[in-house]
């Protein structure tokens, strides 16, 4: 099976369920912007093939209300945590560093035009880790 089509295919995050995948940043503290109003805290890790994020904090809000119900979500998913959003670094065009209030956004722009927009705690740290794997960072 093709390496893409096995990432594609994971409801929770695995890296290790990938042959040759390395994990580079392991669940940084994130903000992922949907749009301008909605925004979710979670943590995202980085491979040498992806970028992940997962397990938003509100979702661990669910754990505490509906112990059960999450825990057989957990059982199906192989104990790892839901990815929320993937991104695969061979469809990144182009990230740049913008102004969000006092800190600092990273837009993704995706090969097909599409924008996703994070926030890291450790910008710095992902810029180099994701110039080092060929992301075009300017």
């Amino acid at each position: 099976m093709d390496i893409e089509k096995t990432i594609r295919s994971q409801k929770g995050f695995n890296p290790y369920g990938v042959p040759g995948e390395r994990l580079m940043i392991d669940r940084d503290l994130t903000a992922y912007f949907k749009s301008i109003i909605n925004v979710e805290s979670g943590r995202a890790s980085l491979t040498n093939y992806r970028i992940v994020f997962c397990e938003p904090l509100s979702a661990v809000a669910d754990r505490v209300c509906f112990p059960i119900i999450t825990g057989i979500a957990d059982m199906l998913r192989g104990g790892h945590p839901k990815i929320y959003l993937q991104i695969m670094l061979s469809e990144i065009a182009l990230a740049e560093e913008k102004k969000h209030g006092f800190g600092k956004k990273v837009v993704f722009t995706m090969t097909d035009g599409k924008r996703h927009t994070l926030s890291f705690k450790d910008i710095p740290h992902w810029k180099s880790t994701l110039g080092n794997l060929g992301v075009n960072w300017p």
